[in-house]
């Protein structure tokens, strides 16, 4: 939560700057969401409106700012408009198509609007055009191997992602539940601690909460409580 106050300060002031500048628009507008997402906003509808304004004003300053399009897409995700959020993350990555962030955009949304095939070939594109990113894209790629079955692949992608970022809970639990799901439980019991050390309120429920999904399956939540996660 410190970052996120810290990056919202930064854009505050490029925005003073330069007010028709469009990228500081987006990035208040991902503080806006990360409040919600680390439950750091007393009112996460608030939040969510101030988050969507944002990126519209963005766009409204550059129409040709793909990955402003691109998360866009991710809000109208999480606001369940699931063909409105895809058609934004593919203009994206068709304003931008050698933008890699804008295809993780893309693959997060494929996943959740349970396209998971999709939802691969666009994270993998988004590493050939990025080889060296941030642990998001390996996350990413974990959890949208799993969703294929590829969990050999799965677990290396999550290898990945906790080494890069140690304290990300989130990359922890589906790593959980990539072990889990290949047959390795005591690695998958090793990560499930890992992950509640990280966050001790962590519960499955909490995680169906905020995460859209348009098609629930039970399989992933199933792996993550035979490691040993809490419902």
């Amino acid at each position: 939560k410190e970052n996120n106050a810290l990056a919202r300060r930064f854009a505050e002031e490029a925005i003073a700057l330069d007010p028709e500048y469009a990228p500081p628009y987006h990035v208040l507008s991902v503080t806006q969401f990360q409040d919600i997402m680390l439950g750091t906003t007393k009112s996460p509808q608030q939040s969510m409106k101030q988050a969507v304004d944002l990126i519209q004003k963005a766009i409204a300053l550059d129409h040709s700012y793909g990955l402003a399009h691109g998360f866009l897409g991710i809000l109208y995700v999480y606001l369940r408009k699931y063909d409105e959020g895809i058609r934004e993350a593919q203009k994206g990555v068709a304003l931008d198509p050698n933008g890699a962030h804008g295809y993780l955009y893309l693959s997060i949304i494929y996943r959740y609007a349970g396209r998971y095939e999709e939802a691969v070939q666009a994270i993998e594109k988004a590493i050939r055009l990025n080889p060296f990113p941030p642990n998001t894209y390996f996350r990413q790629a974990c959890g949208a191997y799993n969703r294929v079955g590829r969990y050999e692949e799965a677990i290396k992608a999550g290898k990945k992602a906790v080494t890069l970022s140690p304290n990300d809970w989130i990359a922890h639990s589906i790593l959980t539940a990539a072990y889990s799901l290949a047959g390795q439980e005591e690695q998958a019991r090793i990560e499930a601690k890992e992950v509640l050390k990280l966050n001790p309120k962590f519960s499955l429920a909490q995680i169906r909460k905020i995460s859209p999904f348009k098609n629930r399956s039970t399989f992933v939540d199933d792996a993550l409580r035979k490691a040993g996660l809490p419902e």
